[in-house]
């Protein structure tokens, strides 16, 4: 974790927020400003809100800013100069600075005072334009493009003067209706489309407005679970001819976006999937431009997602404006510099006829980008589907298109490589083909409570199990396999002996695919609490997992609805150190208690989800599910 900037001079009274950014084990960063707690060792010379990381100069002297998430700490250190500090000059900015003509640009002034500390001067400085045929500047230091040219803008304040040189360029041609997501209003067969859980409120916004066009105005939730969605256009679109998604975005406070990205339809099913994202975009409450570079513009073709946001609960209005395509220049988008498996020597396995997804959430492509207040930019994840992937012996593993490695014969360890736009990326996958999968040879054992009110079994088909008798309430799941999971299968095996037969329920993960979702919601929901239910029973056989396998519970509080705000869950854990252990080629048989197994499920009358996960990926035959007292 970290905390920016790592080292602040101020002058009394001067303000300074701060970013505290999080980096995980996968190489990920995310901001987490809006989570840290913030503390100062010596509040006499700075104080700092919390939440919020905004520093306040108070008198002169040094103090140490520490944040704090989840237990883990980070600081900076802040110089407070005398409050006898004068300023001894100023500076005018951005700079270098243009205006396309008929458009604004707001300009900046920041004084420098005798103690070396700078702040910016938002009262008592005057402004002057030596050309205002060419560009006018008002009181508040607006500048407005009039005609092709360049124009002296002094600022002024006591005895203090500096100019800046802007350059007023012709107005941008409008975008082609390819290039549109938003320009003043949606492009055409563009439609937002909700995330799912996600509490959202999008419109135009009334009165705003960018360059006389209309803006986007989206509500950060600051309750519940977040606000998210995706502009989605039902007619996908052949966008090779652009490198770049640049739009334009301010706040009603500073905060930070969480995710922006493209190439996600929100489930709309429209177009190749290209989900690549980028992260922690620090906000202002003026008008910034952002760009998401495309990382390989030769193959985004047939796209539906066309730009997805996501953030909260942060509590803040998210203004955007013209949302477009573009093909920007070499001298404003540098050459990406492109990494698969994090840019590490990755290993792995996979059985004969087996499958290895290259996960996504491990690539990475990084541009400078000229502008941009965040160049230089990290696009992570990055979609499979922008990469061109090489296997050195297909003949012991293959490798899609879409980076799914599948064992083709017993071997290895074979090297499987990437390039982006013919470069290559840097990490690779070495991955060894073992043999096929072994399959449940034997029945799963027969469950031992007896049928009736004590017992809710969701599914059981064993002889002797609970098909057919009044504990049997399979009939109310509503799935074995929601649509958003990443996993497959869901479906019956059977298993036949002499005996008789059986027919668990097969789920396949991968490295990649770690979850699935089984749901019973609506008047479906199980009132665990109110019938006495205080454990669950499953029955599993693997011949490939025995290092974590999990269940979680989803209860959806009161209202009955995901993401509601009342929502809890918990996830039990099955490892080696088990009981049973977590083995391979052999029925276990496991009772987990609701209250002590699933940490953080609360309240238990409105169970609606299970969610199977496998974090390293495995295949499971699941039977005998049932809640029990």
């Amino acid at each position: 974790m970290s905390v920016t900037p790592a080292n602040i001079t101020l002058a009394t009274g001067g303000t300074q927020q701060l970013t505290v950014t999080g980096t995980y084990s996968d190489g990920s960063t995310k901001s987490l400003t809006t989570n840290a707690a913030f503390t100062s060792d010596t509040p006499a010379t700075a104080t700092v809100s919390t939440p919020g990381g905004l520093v306040t100069a108070v008198a002169a002297g040094t103090a140490r800013i520490t944040a704090t998430v989840s237990g883990k700490s980070a600081s900076t250190s802040v110089t407070v100069g005398s409050s006898s500090a004068t300023l001894s000059s100023i500076a005018l900015g951005p700079n270098p600075a243009s205006v396309a003509q008929g458009n604004t640009l707001q300009l900046t002034v920041t004084g420098t005072y005798s103690d070396n500390s700078t702040r910016p001067l938002t009262t008592g400085v005057t402004f002057r334009s030596a050309a205002e045929g060419t560009a006018t500047v008002n009181t508040s230091g607006v500048v407005t493009g009039v005609s092709i040219g360049s124009a002296t803008i002094t600022a002024s304040t006591g005895n203090l003067t500096t100019t800046l040189e802007v350059s007023v360029t012709a107005p941008p041609a409008p975008p082609g209706a390819n290039q549109i997501v938003f320009y003043d209003g949606n492009g055409a067969d563009v439609s937002f489309a909700d995330f799912g859980g996600a509490a959202n409120n999008v419109t135009v916004d009334a009165t705003e407005t960018f360059n006389d066009r209309k803006v986007i105005n989206f509500q950060v939730t600051g309750s519940g679970s977040y606000s998210g969605g995706a502009w989605v256009t039902s007619a996908p679109r052949d966008l090779s001819a652009y490198n770049a998604l640049t739009f334009w975005a301010k706040a009603s406070k500073a905060d930070t976006i969480n995710v922006t990205g493209i190439g996600n339809d929100a489930g709309a099913t429209s177009g190749t999937g290209f989900g690549s994202e980028r992260a922690a975009l620090a906000l202002t409450t003026e008008w910034q431009k952002f760009t998401i570079p495309i990382p390989n513009p030769a193959k985004y073709k047939n796209v539906g997602g066309l730009f997805h946001v996501a953030d909260g609960p942060d509590n803040y209005t998210l203004y955007l404006a013209d949302i477009i395509y573009e093909n920007l220049g070499s001298g404003t988008l540098g050459a990406g510099t492109a990494s698969i498996g994090n840019g590490n020597a990755n290993t792995g396995s996979v059985a004969t006829a087996g499958t290895f997804n290259i996960p996504a959430d491990q690539n990475q492509v990084t541009f400078t980008v000229a502008g941009d207040p965040g160049s230089p930019v990290t696009v992570k994840p990055v979609a499979n589907t922008f990469f061109d992937f090489t296997s050195s012996n297909a003949s012991v593993a293959s490798v899609s298109s879409s980076g799914v490695i599948t064992g083709v014969a017993v071997g290895g360890p074979v090297t499987i490589s990437a390039t982006l736009g013919g470069v290559a990326a840097t990490g690779s996958f070495a991955i060894t083909v073992t043999g096929e999968l072994g399959l449940p040879a034997t029945l799963p054992p027969a469950p031992t409570h007896t049928a009736g009110d004590s017992v809710y079994s969701l599914y059981s088909s064993v002889p002797g199990g609970y098909s057919g008798t009044a504990s049997d309430q399979s009939a109310k799941v509503n799935t074995w396999r929601t649509d958003w999971s990443a996993g497959s299968g869901g479906e019956p095996f059977t298993i036949t002996t002499s005996a008789g037969s059986a027919a668990p329920r097969k789920y396949v993960f991968t490295n990649s695919a770690t979850f699935i979702g089984i749901e019973f919601t609506g008047a479906n929901q199980i009132d665990a609490a109110g019938r006495g239910l205080t454990k669950l029973h499953l029955d599993l056989w693997t011949p490939d997992n025995t290092t974590n396998f999990q269940v979680k519970l989803v209860d959806f509080g009161a209202d009955g609805a995901y993401g509601g705000g009342d929502d809890t869950e918990g996830t039990a854990t099955l490892t080696a150190e088990s009981t049973p252990p977590l083995a391979n080629g052999a029925w276990l048989s496991y009772e987990l208690t609701l209250a002590s197994d699933f940490t953080g499920l609360a309240n238990m009358r409105h169970l609606a989800q299970m969610v199977l996960v496998a974090p390293n990926g495995g295949t499971m035959y699941i039977d005998n599910l049932y809640f029990h007292q």
